[in-house]
């Protein structure tokens, strides 16, 4: 049987939400990745570290995003994902950063740090969140 137009744009629509949290992760991973080859982190469990650590600024991320409504399936304007993009890792990047110390055993999070992280950290979901809506609006 074939779809109905309506069933085809709701189908769409119930995906959204699943492509965007699981790019949200691959950046995410994608971040981390970056911070621990550009400083030369150097562990036994390379892969445990890199997924532990990108969990720490997941939780906040995810959380952000849903309470701000990043996860919606209805249509938005570019400037709304965008927006939605940068307040969420407005949130979530000094959460995931404190969680991260907290978990290595300092409660400090440096200045530098922080700036990196926010700047690399937005830089990269902004990217990955416009790439996103100009495909779907592409698509339409």
């Amino acid at each position: 049987m074939e779809k109905q137009p309506a069933q085809v744009g709701a189908t769409r629509n119930r995906l959204s939400p699943t492509i965007l949290f699981a790019g949200d992760l691959v950046v995410l991973l994608l971040f981390v990745f970056i911070g621990q080859r550009d400083h030369s982190v150097d562990d036994p469990q390379p892969v445990l570290r890199l997924i532990v650590t990108t969990a720490y600024f997941a939780l906040p991320w995810t959380i952000a995003a849903l309470l701000l409504g990043g996860y919606r399936s209805e249509p938005a304007p570019l400037r709304r994902h965008i927006g939605l993009a940068l307040n969420g890792w407005l949130i979530a990047a000094p959460l995931g950063a404190l969680l991260r110390s907290f978990a290595n055993g300092s409660g400090v999070i440096l200045s530098p740090f922080l700036v990196v992280t926010l700047l690399v950290g937005a830089t990269l979901l902004l990217v990955w969140r416009l790439a996103y809506a100009l495909l779907l609006k592409r698509r339409a």
